[in-house]
């Protein structure tokens, strides 16, 4: 699931994978040509990110029992592999709830960097000034 929010901060997105088993389902076959596809639409947006719920470390990916036979190590390495070739930071979370703060977050101070990089641009231009919260 793509969330990209807001025509204001177009240029900002965010990948999130509700589990480490729908991750899993990424990691091989067609699923994997699929999901590549959609990592190569994200390469224009400055801020992006995969957020994968249900893990809060490298640890985490390796011992977790995938309802596929999938090696964990092959997620672990897909999630580096896919930082590397698509310049994809990826963020686990343990809980869905950690995952709508951190996108919370990410979106807040996102959007007050915009702002103060176009009060920046507005300044000589007279009456603009754009305001953060």
């Amino acid at each position: 699931m793509t969330l990209v929010c807001y025509p204001a901060i177009s240029d900002w997105s965010v990948e999130r994978k509700a589990s480490l088993d729908e991750l899993a389902g990424c990691c091989v076959g067609k699923n994997r040509e699929r999901f590549e596809r959609e990592l190569q639409q994200l390469r224009p947006y400055a801020f992006k990110r995969l957020l994968v719920v249900g893990a809060q470390s490298d640890d985490d990916v390796l011992n977790y029992r995938y309802f596929s036979e999938i090696a964990p190590r092959a997620v672990l390495g897909s999630l580096y592999a896919w930082q590397a070739a698509f310049d994809l930071p990826f963020i686990l979370v343990p809980t869905p709830e950690q995952a709508a703060l951190t996108v919370e977050r990410l979106a807040f101070y996102w959007c007050r960097r915009k702002v103060k990089e176009l009060n920046e641009l507005s300044k000589g231009c007279g009456r603009l000034e754009f305001v953060s919260a």
